[in-house]
């Protein structure tokens, strides 16, 4: 009579203990490789000990975001801004999958179908967190954006007051944009992207069951 066979698949692993060290298995490229070789030479520590380092500033780092957030913006417009990056990167990736962009390398906010998909995420969902009552109109919230346009290219005109005591974080701003800040300021320029999004915002009022 043959064995008896076990289950197929993997065993079990023990639950580890608070604090016990585990091992994870990670594939990263050589140039990541060299990099992590020099810091880790450079601190004396091991390269599984500066791995695990910054894995863990990296992950605290993440746990500060609301706490960093609600300090510079307040608690209402923090979560607005963590949901919208949440919805933006989700809808983002999710057309760019598979896009020409991606195949050649590019993020998701060089795709136009991925971009546009965006835009009426985080529409939908300031759409939905607007308190009921009539508004004045989007006069002022676009002269608004304007200005912002105006100060990436260093412009103030209208509102240069408060953009100028804002002027390190627009800076940040388009340092961190980088060529879509560029991509921002062609837009203006060309005086088409208000009407653009006057037709999206009709397009989601017809939507509007």
């Amino acid at each position: 009579m043959g064995q008896r066979r076990g289950r197929g698949g993997r065993p079990k692993l023990r639950e580890a203990d608070p604090g016990e060290k585990i091992t994870i298995s990670v594939r990263i490229t050589q140039e990541m490789k060299q990099r992590l070789e020099e810091v880790a030479d450079a601190s004396g520590r091991s390269q599984s000990q500066e791995a695990e380092l910054r894995l863990v500033r990296s992950l605290d780092r993440q746990d500060l975001l609301p706490e960093v957030l609600t300090l510079a913006f307040g608690r209402e417009a923090a979560g607005l801004l963590m949901m919208l990056g949440l919805v933006m990167n989700v809808a983002g990736e999710g057309q760019h999958v598979g896009s020409d962009e991606e195949l050649e390398g590019k993020p998701w906010t060089d795709n136009p179908v991925a971009f546009g998909n965006v835009i009426y995420a985080a529409l939908a969902l300031l759409e939905a967190a607007k308190p009921k009552g009539d508004d004045s109109g989007p006069t002022y919230g676009v002269n608004i954006a304007e200005a912002m346009l105006k100060s990436l290219r260093r412009h103030h005109g209208r509102h240069a007051d408060w953009f100028a005591r804002h002027s390190r974080a627009v800076d940040e701003i388009r340092s961190i944009l980088g060529p879509i800040a560029t991509r921002m300021v062609e837009a203006r320029k060309a005086a088409g992207w208000v009407l653009g999004l006057a037709n999206r915002l009709d397009l989601m009022e017809k939507k509007k069951p």
